[in-house]
């Protein structure tokens, strides 16, 4: 019996040193973006969300895949504990027949600016809103490259006092990332892929590498969104190129020298 008790003490003590060595070690972590009722978790695999935060901290963010849309969810301020508090998301019902994707770009350190895709066409525009809360788009210019509307990834930067437009751009010339040229999600199958398929012998993948290349084009007018001819971004001197097996690389900015212009 005393044995038995003793056990009990001693894992009761260890327990209690692990929940406060946890305690000590949350002062490190991020503090959470939260609904007024619990965390917001990830959406799971295959669900590709975009948020695209107003200036008044509201956020849009878009889903491509189950409950494909646009959804809206209004900043309440913060928590005690320093976590940013979101309403509920709202789906826009209106909003989604009329624009799939949404970003903001953020130019001069005081204003993000709104992007947003046309939804029958996949090109890309400036967006004005009446206001936030009404989400009504009172203009919308597409942006041009050369007299041609955009579609993909892309992100502007100021760089120099220039701005620029930054597109990445998969080149594969013919070949596929998945063995037999297809994705899984197509009817009928593809033989090639699926439970123990898909490698050699030496367990490389027999797909190819996705190739991406990155241009850039000079800003000739804002007021319409007009961009210059694009010209490739260069590694001395010869064309920068990713090779990955991966899906194509995604473009964002980030301040990582402590300057004024941020970096790609």
């Amino acid at each position: 019996m005393f044995c038995r008790d003793n056990y009990i003490i001693t894992l009761l003590l260890l327990l209690l040193m692990n929940q406060l060595h946890l305690k000590a070690n949350d002062n490190h972590l991020p503090d959470p973006l939260c609904y007024s009722d619990t965390t917001i978790s990830d959406f799971g695999f295959g669900l590709d969300i975009k948020p695209a935060i107003l200036p008044d901290g509201n956020m849009l963010f878009t889903v491509t895949l189950l409950g494909n849309g646009t959804y809206f969810s209004r900043f309440l301020g913060r928590t005690n504990d320093g976590s940013l508090l979101y309403d509920r998301p709202e789906y826009l019902s209106q909003w989604s027949e009329q624009y799939k994707l949404c970003k903001t770009i953020n130019l001069d350190r005081n204003t993000n600016l709104l992007f947003l895709t046309d939804k029958n066409t996949g090109y890309w525009g400036y967006a004005e809103l009446e206001t936030a809360d009404s989400l009504s788009v009172t203009k919308f210019v597409l942006i041009t490259v050369d007299g041609n509307p955009i579609s993909g990834d892309f992100t502007i930067i100021r760089s120099n006092e220039s701005i620029y437009l930054i597109k990445a751009s998969v080149v594969n010339d013919g070949t596929s990332y998945w063995p037999g040229g297809q994705d899984p999600w197509k009817y009928p199958s593809n033989p090639q892929i699926g439970f123990n398929k898909g490698y050699n012998s030496e367990g490389q993948w027999l797909g190819h590498k996705t190739t991406t290349i990155v241009h850039y084009s000079p800003l000739i007018n804002k007021d319409t969104w007009t961009f210059g001819s694009y010209r490739k971004v260069l590694q001395n001197g010869v064309p920068f190129k990713l090779q990955a097996y991966q899906s194509p690389v995604r473009l964002g900015t980030v301040n990582l020298l402590g300057e004024k212009e941020d970096q790609v």
